[in-house]
Parts: structure tokens; sequence; C-alpha cells
């Protein structure tokens, strides 16, 4: 059996006294990845299938800007909401 060094054991054990810090290289990694998964995730968004049917709505029921912003705010909460997994 291997004696595990303090080094090595920080952050494998949620009860340790050894606090976990973070690296220069870890933190601009999840900087990357955060900054990344933002970037893609407005860009998808943008995508004029996921606001134009709204806009077509609105213009065709007559609604005003507020109304169809609310409506689209209604349907964009209702779709962040549903489970992401299927039976």
């Amino acid at each position: 059996e291997r004696l595990v060094r303090d080094e090595e054991a920080v952050g494998s054990n949620p009860t340790s006294p050894i606090e976990r810090t973070w690296s220069g290289h870890e933190r601009n990694v999840l900087t990357t990845i955060a900054f990344t998964g933002f970037t893609v995730a407005f860009f998808h968004a943008a995508i004029p299938t996921h606001w134009l049917p709204f806009v077509a709505a609105g213009h065709a029921q007559r609604w005003s800007h507020s109304k169809t912003l609310l409506i689209t705010a209604l349907a964009s909460t209702g779709m962040s909401a549903q489970p992401r997994y299927s039976v």
C-alpha cells in the first residue's frame, strides 16, 4: 500500500483541513471555458429560428413591442425549465 503525500491528497477529501487553491493555469482554463460557453449561448440565441416566429406572430396579431417581448420572455423561461433528458 502506497502512502499518499499531502500534495496528492489536496481536494480529494471534502473534510480535509488542507484547502484547495487554484493555480493560474486552472483559472485561465476555467475562464476560457466560461467565456466560450457564454459566447456560444449568445450566438445560439441570436439564430433567427429562435425569435423570428415570435416577431412574425406579434406582427400578424398586431401586438405591441412590449407584448411581443413579454410573450417571447415567457416562452424562453418555459424552454429553459424543461428537463434535458429523454425517456
